[in-house]
């Protein structure tokens, strides 16, 4: 019997003792998941979101003479060819490289493919919204624009009849850049090719005019104003004899401009 007594507190011990390592096992475990891991490079998550989006990542070329196809990331490296005005091409990767400021306009060196051949191009010429083709009318190319851009709107009116003979336009262009604005209002309504973005550094009040302008023209001027180093607003006035046209630029609320035309006869 003593025997007896003595093994089945033997068999207790050894179970007790055996749940109990085993429980210390288990909270061990729990406790080394909850040890905190290295993180994640946030980079990484925003390269598998954007990776994503490389596929549809298309853009069109706002340079008006063209943009420049270069072999490595930087402005100085060696120039492969030359894209046009409005060509279209397609973003190979992530843009990791330092801020640029080019003609007044910030960006970067973008990787793309044009035609079948890989370089970078600096962002700030680049757009999402294709560019007008040469004589196609604006309300033609709007449309164009609205195929892939629902929220870009367009009106025509004629001008006041106590002014003089003529239209008034307005294109609403979802856009937060300035410069993006500018250059489609400049391939859209002629304004001079020597007539480069202003930027927001400058004058309160300033007046740059067009200095190889020929001789029949009476005018050719920007009219730029600012507000607290940012841009307020850009006109282009073009006057000649027998008639002439303003182009005006505003950003009436965030993340849209208006492109405001209007044109006139004597």
């Amino acid at each position: 019997m003593k025997k007896a007594t003595l093994l089945s507190i033997v068999i207790t011990c050894i179970l007790f003792f055996g749940c109990k390592n085993e429980t210390q096992k288990i909270e061990n475990i729990e406790e080394l998941n909850q040890i905190p891991q290295k993180e994640k490079d946030p980079l990484d998550s925003i390269t598998e979101i954007q990776e994503k989006d490389l596929a549809n990542a298309y853009f069109y070329v706002l340079a008006p003479n063209g943009l420049l196809l270069r072999k490595s990331d930087n402005l100085n490296s060696e120039k492969i060819l030359t894209i046009p005005f409005g060509e279209k091409v397609k973003q190979k990767s992530l843009i990791y490289t330092a801020n640029l400021t080019v003609e007044n306009i910030h960006g970067s060196m973008m990787e793309v493919i044009y035609n079948g051949v890989t370089g970078y191009v600096f962002s700030g010429f680049l757009s999402p919204f294709a560019m007008p083709i040469k004589e196609e009318p604006i309300k033609d190319y709007i449309n164009r624009l609205k195929e892939v851009h629902s929220n870009i709107s367009f009106k025509e009116n004629p001008t006041d009849p106590d002014f003089h003979e003529g239209t008034e336009e307005t294109i609403t262009l979802p856009t937060k850049n300035w410069h993006e604005a500018f250059y489609i209002a400049k391939a859209s309504y002629n304004i001079p090719l020597s007539l480069i973005f202003p930027g927001h550094n400058g004058l309160k009040k300033e007046t740059i005019n067009q200095e190889d302008k020929e001789d029949y023209i009476w005018s050719s001027v920007l009219m730029v104003s600012r507000n607290e180093k940012k841009l307020d607003t850009i006109q282009y006035n073009w006057r000649t004899e027998g008639g002439g046209y303003w182009v005006t630029i505003t950003k009436p609320v965030a993340n849209q401009f208006k492109i405001e035309y209007t044109g006139f006869a004597d």
